[in-house]
């Protein structure tokens, strides 16, 4: 409210100087524009929660500062560095083709700020907020959680390690909070769709009613935890909590080049339908190695993954298979070890075909 009369009394000051020497009503009304189309920072609004991201396919070829102005952001260093943090196997340094998909950061202005008005922000300011967004449903679930007697269990340990699983995870997401602006976007989602799938399991137990609470069932939320809750007694250097995982693809004995990594967290794919088509979209783009086949390795935290292969442009193809359940892949547990990972290939190009070198031209 205070920000809104400011921009009026400025707007009728900046009309009086129409009567002064030198300033005409024209030079007025555009300095009042320039005004109301001020920039409007991230940590300053009022409703942070409005600040989202999605998913939009050029309809043309558009610069990075095009792509920003065109969806109310300012053009800033810091905003621009934002954009390209959340799409960065794009090449922004030329024009994006048509029929890309890009995500971009997406906000609703509120009464009091101008329509015209352009968002400032940081990549920090997008990956706290990331974190905020998945943390409140784990944070209900553990109140559920922790509502829960010890009747509900088969034994007094058994209701033990059902607790400390939900203090770990607790002490976990706190920790990704704090590390979230120096996370990559693999990171982020990563982490987005490892409480997504804690969060599944863990509700399904709490509605279970009178049944029991068994050991195996405490099992499997430790496994599906076992990244969030290795983050408490993760340094600043995150890759130091992470394990080299290098996949090799290949068809028939012969090793695969030209194909793509995807990285789902361990039973992610049977909680994919309580995701929208935008979201694991946006989240399967940011989920594969940085490197083709074959061999592509990555830096994973301790955690069990399932992995699957595609082509280079296969997210829609991918997206597809995990809503319909028809994803095939097998866990794969990944320690504090180095792991090789060895993976069946339906598509790509023979490595060899690509390694052999053309021959040289006979000299004339």
């Amino acid at each position: 409210m205070a920000t809104s009369v400011m921009r009026q009394v400025c707007a009728w000051a900046l009309l009086l100087l129409c009567q002064a020497p030198g300033h005409t009503a024209d030079t007025a009304t555009k300095a009042a524009v320039k005004l109301n189309q001020g920039v409007v920072k991230y940590r300053e609004l009022a409703q942070p929660a409005q600040v989202t991201t999605e998913l939009k396919t050029l309809s043309t070829p558009t610069t990075l500062h095009d792509l920003a102005a065109g969806n109310r952001l300012d053009t800033d260093e810091e905003t621009l560095h934002a954009v390209k943090r959340l799409n960065p196997r794009i090449d922004f340094s030329r024009p994006v083709p048509a029929g890309q998909q890009v995500i971009v950061p997406k906000w609703t202005a509120s009464e009091a700020i101008s329509g015209s008005s352009r968002l400032r922000l940081t990549y920090a300011d997008l990956a706290t907020r990331r974190v905020d967004a998945v943390n409140e449903s784990t944070k209900r679930t553990t109140v559920l959680a922790r509502q829960l007697q010890a009747n509900a269990f088969a034994s007094p340990a058994t209701h033990e390690r059902y607790k400390k699983v939900f203090s770990d995870v607790e002490a976990g997401n706190a920790r990704l909070r704090t590390l979230a602006p120096s996370m990559s976007s693999f990171d982020l989602a990563y982490f987005e769709l490892a409480n997504r799938s804690f969060n599944r399991a863990a509700t399904a137990q709490l509605s279970a009613g009178a049944v029991k609470i068994e050991p195996g069932q405490i099992q499997t939320l430790e496994e599906q935890s076992a990244s969030l809750r290795a983050l408490s007694g993760c340094t600043s250097n995150l890759d130091e909590c992470k394990t080299p995982v290098t996949v090799t693809a290949f068809h028939a004995g012969t090793e695969m080049c030209g194909l793509r990594v995807f990285v789902l967290p361990a039973g992610f794919v049977a909680a994919a339908s309580s995701f929208s088509e935008d979201e694991l979209t946006q989240n399967l783009r940011d989920l594969t190695f940085e490197a083709m086949t074959s061999p592509s390795t990555q830096l994973l935290f301790p955690a069990n993954y399932e992995f699957a292969l595609g082509a280079e442009d296969a997210f829609v193809d991918i997206v597809a298979q995990t809503r319909a359940g028809k994803l095939t892949s097998s866990p794969v547990s990944v320690g504090t070890e180095p792991k090789a990972v060895v993976m069946n290939a339906s598509g790509g190009t023979p490595c060899a075909d690509r390694k052999k070198k053309p021959k040289a031209k006979a000299k004339g």
